[in-house]
């Protein structure tokens, strides 16, 4: 678990968005990658002057510091780099830890625990109203790093006002061969009703940012949103006898390789391309933003 280049980097984009950092949180004691020209390239200069402090430790402290913390704890199953919350992530967190930071910040442990659903509950409780989630994470083509790796799907459902937040943006970030990584902003599936989805051989993270706007003591039972809308559409048809007679019809006059070239036609086919740098995707789900 550490912050990288491009981890810092999106940290201060994330306090350009008005985050506050005053309480934080780590998943795990954050170590630092990164190095004095780095920080120079990517940071904002009115914070150059910080670096010196930044890269006093081995570990993140001073970088949150810097982007305003007065608190930065680390939560982790084990001592052995001096976390300050000894805990399990598997298993729900004690009350005295609810509600209780500004910043939740997973820069690579998520995908490391095994009982997904209650750790990401667990971030979710951490943070007071107003707080921000913010998790840096691998999305491809990092099969072996930890037990998952997740899709924007899942951060959208999860993150949303049906559980007491607001999604407020989620990038991709490609990892070139020269180090360089490329961010692009993804689509919600839900807005633009279609999987996105994504085929590359670069490792590929990625960087969520979501505010907390109540608190949601229930469990988390987030959906797929196309199947969501596909058991809504079939229970709207199955309550209109006429409609859901003719659709029924047509599954059994229809085989699936037909039905599945109109369903191209109608919704102007798949939009799949190659683009240089990101790998086959829909063009409209993918908007280029940024190149360090």
């Amino acid at each position: 678990m550490g912050i990288t280049n491009n981890c810092a980097r999106f940290l201060f984009h994330a306090k350009e968005q008005h985050v506050v950092f005053e309480n934080t949180l780590m998943l795990g004691r954050q170590q630092l990658y990164t190095t004095e020209n780095e920080l120079m390239e990517i940071i904002p200069l009115e914070y150059h002057r910080a670096i010196g402090d930044i890269l006093s430790s081995n570990y993140a402290e001073p970088l949150f510091q810097t982007l305003g913390a007065n608190q930065v704890d680390s939560v982790d199953f084990s001592s052995y780099e001096d976390a300050t919350i000894i805990h399990d992530l598997n298993v729900p967190i004690p009350q005295h830890l609810k509600m209780k930071y500004n910043v939740v910040f997973d820069g690579g442990t998520l995908e490391h625990i095994f009982n997904f659903p209650v750790a990401i509950k667990n971030c979710m409780s951490f943070l007071e109203i107003g707080g921000h989630f913010i998790s840096i994470t691998p999305c491809n083509n990092q099969c072996g790093h930890g037990f998952y790796q997740f899709s924007p799907e899942l951060f959208y459902s999860l993150f949303k006002r049906q559980y007491g937040f607001k999604m407020v943006l989620i990038y991709l970030a490609v990892e070139q061969p020269d180090g360089i990584r490329d961010w692009y902003e993804v689509i919600n599936p839900d807005v633009v009703k279609a999987r996105v989805t994504l085929r590359n051989s670069n490792p590929s993270y990625l960087m969520i940012l979501a505010k907390k706007e109540f608190e949601y003591d229930l469990d988390l039972k987030p959906f797929q949103s196309d199947y969501s809308e596909v058991w809504t559409k079939h229970s709207k048809e199955n309550s209109q006898p006429s409609k859901g007679y003719f659709a029924s019809l047509y599954r059994k006059l229809f085989p699936k390789p037909f039905r599945d070239f109109i369903y191209r036609l109608k919704s102007g086919g798949s939009g799949l391309k190659e683009i240089e740098g990101l790998g086959m995707v829909n063009s409209k789900y993918y908007k280029k933003i940024s190149k360090k």
